[in-house]
């Protein structure tokens, strides 16, 4: 039964983990995930089971940075053991508080491995698909995580390799990016947390002006206005970034492009009309009319070119 599985491998995982036979470490923790998965619920027994193969993997991760062979793999199942199981335990009833108190040890670990020059930050999105879904899936249930998981999504979206946009598991991405984007409270720390998620998420949705990548963009704008609501001072880490993108643009700053003017409509033009259309927000006052003046420019230009292609027709609509 599970329980004698998960006693054997309790057992098991720290002993290897010891011994460096990391592979088998990896192997345990690949047929623990499919076990898991197949579970409807899991029962204080279990989880205490599960604590004691995860925490010490978890515990070991930062110390394996130069062997990203090693790190990434470890890296993947461990957090995907912690977020299936927080997945059969929150959202039935409150869980115990000794439950609770194993996915606040977990949850706080990982941003001691995920830190922000760390292999497993430095890979496509996809692969730290259960970081994000713990975001996810505590933020709101344990507050006291809220700060620990949103500044390792942070970390794993802004990322030169995360590719947000073009992401296999972009819808389950979605969520947990939007709770980073516009995470309650006001301040510096909130500001540069937005900041920094938000000027890499423009600068490539600007390049990828497929159909797929316009969908996505507008799938995420539409999701913002449902899942959270809009302020000025979560939208303003997203003006600068933009007007910064603008200037970029207009000066030749980017790798590989000429300056140029006037702007095309991209998906980061959709953005930008998205916040200036945005009812709440406080456009006027919040920013500099020189600011206002740049970005309206930006749209008046692109709508005012030549139409060229499908994808153009579409970002005009």
């Amino acid at each position: 039964g599970l329980r004698d599985f998960l006693r054997q491998k309790a057992a098991e995982v720290p002993v290897l983990l010891q011994w460096q036979r990391f592979a088998e470490a990896n192997q345990a923790l690949v047929a623990t995930v499919k076990y898991i998965q197949a579970q409807k619920v899991l029962s204080e027994e279990e989880i205490v089971l599960l604590s004691c193969i995860t925490i010490p993997v978890l515990t070991l991760l930062p110390q394996l940075a130069r062997w990203p062979g090693i790190q990434l793999p470890l890296g993947f199942n461990s957090s995907g053991l912690v977020a299936l199981s927080a997945a059969k335990v929150f959202g039935v009833d409150r869980p115990s508080r000794r439950i609770r108190g194993f996915f606040v040890e977990a949850t706080n670990l990982v941003p001691h491995a995920w830190h922000q020059v760390s292999p497993l930050v430095n890979q496509p999105l996809d692969n730290n698909r259960y970081v994000l879904w713990l975001h996810t899936l505590l933020a709101e249930q344990e507050p006291v995580l809220q700060r620990a998981l949103t500044q390792t999504v942070a970390h794993c979206v802004s990322s030169p390799a995360a590719q947000f946009w073009t992401s296999r598991f972009f819808a389950s991405h979605l969520h947990a990016v939007i709770a980073v984007v516009s995470s309650p409270g006001t301040g510096k720390a909130l500001a540069d947390t937005v900041m920094r998620v938000a000027s890499p998420l423009l600068l490539q949705c600007h390049f990828n002006t497929s159909l797929q990548g316009l969908e996505r963009v507008i799938l995420f704008l539409e999701t913002w206005v449902k899942q959270s609501s809009l302020t000025t001072a979560s939208a303003r880490p997203w003006v600068e970034c933009a007007e910064a993108l603008l200037m970029m643009q207009l000066r030749g700053q980017i790798q590989g492009t000429a300056a140029q003017a006037p702007f095309t409509l991209t998906p980061a033009a959709c953005v930008v009309a998205f916040l200036l259309g945005s009812e709440g927000l406080k456009i006027d006052t919040a920013y500099s009319a020189d600011t206002k003046e740049r970005l309206v420019s930006w749209l008046r230009n692109g709508l005012c070119g030549r139409v060229q292609g499908h994808e153009d027709i579409v970002s005009r609509g």
